[in-house]
This record gives C-alpha cells, sequence and structure tokens, in this order.
C-alpha cells in the first residue's frame, strides 16, 4: 500500500526543475523538520506575502503535519528552511525558523506520517485535512520580489482549474514541477487534482499557473483513486494564518485583495 501523503498519477511524471533561483521555483524551499524522538523529515514550504515587509518575507506556508506527529513525540523541536534547493544546488543559506504554528485542534485529529491509505475511517481523514495547514516563521527574512499569496476562489472558478505543485519528493530532495486540473470533488475545505506527489511534496502549495496564487496546500493522496487532495485556501485558513503572522485580517476578505488595500494605505499616507 502507498503511503497516504501522495501518490503516482498516469500520465502525471512531474519534471526536473533545472534553475531553481529563478521564479517561481525560487519561492518554493525545502523544509527539514526534527522531532523529539530525534527523527529527522523533509517536506516542502513555499513563502507567502509578509503583510508587515513590503521587502521580503519571513514567512512560509505548509501542512500541519510537516510540524506535529504524535508517534515522533509530537511538536517539531526545530525547523529550517531553504530556499530554491535543488540536490546539489544551494543558491541560497538554510534558514533557522523561529517559530511555527498549525491550527489548535490538529494534534486531536493528526494522522501519523506511518498510516497507510484505506486504514483510516473518512470521518477522522476529512476533519485531519481540514486543519492540515501550518505556518513557519523564519529568523530573517527572504528579500525576493512578487512573493506568492493566498488566494480564495469560488467552487465555479476551482473546478478544472490547470494548477501546478512545485516541490519536493518525486527526486527526492532535487526540486521538480508538475501540473494538472483540480478533477475532484471540490469541498468547503479540501481541493482533489490530478497531480503526482510522493513523499517529500508534503506542504506544497496548489498554485495557479502564474506561480504565485496559491489556491491550496497538498497534504495527502485519495483513497483508492488517481487523484492527491490538499487543503483549500478559504477565508477561514487566511484569517488564521494572517493571525499567527500577527495580522488582523475579516474572515470575509480576500487575501489579494487586504494586501491591495494595505499598499494603497501606504501610498496615501
Amino acid at each position: 500500500m502507498k503511503p497516504i501523503v501522495g501518490k503516482v498519477i498516469p500520465n502525471n511524471v512531474p519534471e526536473r526543475v533545472h534553475d531553481s533561483a529563478q521564479a517561481p521555483y525560487k519561492y518554493v524551499g525545502l523544509l527539514e523538520m526534527k522531532f523529539p524522538n530525534q527523527e529527522s523529515y523533509f517536506g516542502t514550504a513555499t513563502l507567502i506575502v509578509d503583510p508587515t515587509n513590503d521587502k521580503g518575507s519571513s514567512y512560509v506556508l505548509t501542512c500541519a503535519h510537516n510540524l506535529f506527529d504524535a508517534e515522533d513525540g509530537g511538536k517539531a523541536i526545530k525547523v529550517t528552511f531553504t530556499p530554491a534547493y535543488n540536490d546539489p544546488f544551494k543558491p541560497y543559506e538554510t534558514i533557522d525558523a523561529t517559530d511555527w504554528f498549525y491550527p489548535e485542534g490538529y494534534p486531536d485529529v493528526a494522522i501519523s506520517k506511518s498510516v497507510q491509505e484505506g486504514t483510516i475511517g473518512a470521518k477522522l481523514l476529512l476533519e485531519s485535512n481540514e486543519l492540515d495547514y501550518g505556518l513557519v516563521k523564519l529568523s530573517v527574512p527572504v528579500p525576493f520580489d512578487n512573493i506568492p499569496t493566498m488566494v480564495i476562489e469560488n467552487d465555479a472558478t476551482l473546478l478544472d482549474l490547470p494548477v501546478q505543485i512545485n516541490g519536493y519528493g518525486y527526486y527526492d530532495e532535487a526540486m521538480s514541477h508538475a501540473t494538472g486540473i483540480i478533477n475532484g470533488p471540490i469541498t468547503a475545505t479540501s481541493l482533489e487534482y490530478a497531480i503526482t506527489t510522493m513523499k517529500g511534496a508534503s506542504g506544497s502549495a496548489i498554485v495557479k499557473t502564474d506561480g504565485v496564487s496559491i489556491v491550496g496546500i497538498h497534504t495527502r493522496a485519495v483513497d483508492g483513486e488517481d487523484r492527491n487532495a490538499g487543503v483549500r485556501i478559504t477565508a477561514d485558513v487566511v484569517a488564521k494564518v494572517t493571525e499567527w503572522m500577527g495580522v488582523e485580517v475579516a474572515k470575509n476578505r480576500n487575501y489579494s485583495t487586504y494586501q491591495a488595500a494595505q499598499h494603497t494605505e501606504e501610498l496615501s499616507e
């Protein structure tokens, strides 16, 4: 049985990224986590707009199961992020994280990395996936322009939307790029798509083909189907992530709209 974190989709083969120092790949990085039992893992994280810094960002978006696993002792004790890492290519230095966050209720519904697909109840899977998102705060900002942002889309826009996943796993710690469409059920909190992922891709942003508009976060495989799935970017997700950043954003406001409003306010001051 394949692990629940991802599966190969027929006729969808990720391509090796040749130059990860270029956009949109430079916004993606290798996330490495060490846990209380001294086990270490790697996953994927993506820089997102920092409302407090117009010259870069100190925040990366990922999944909660990269940051918490009960079998490994609970919450990770050390997290690092290496922007644009593409083994062995390392254009930027590794950055230590100073804090990392996931929804308060996630540990109660978390599914360990070792659990196999087909062995989990539908209710637990739904509850776990709904809360499987997280944010990592870096010790220093990454000084990039045009950093990706979370966007909230309606069901009609998401259905059959071409998207891409840039991250790790398929070629181990070398970055890969794969495209596909959102072709599975769209729920209030989740998305399904025909894009190949493997262990290490967990936490990858699901982005539009512009490479910077994040509509979801990859978390798992879909049992019995040729699809993978992730957390949908919703008003609740945006509100929680920006709360972790220390920024107040009304739940019904689009993150991109919020950014534009902030920029306008700054120009008018």
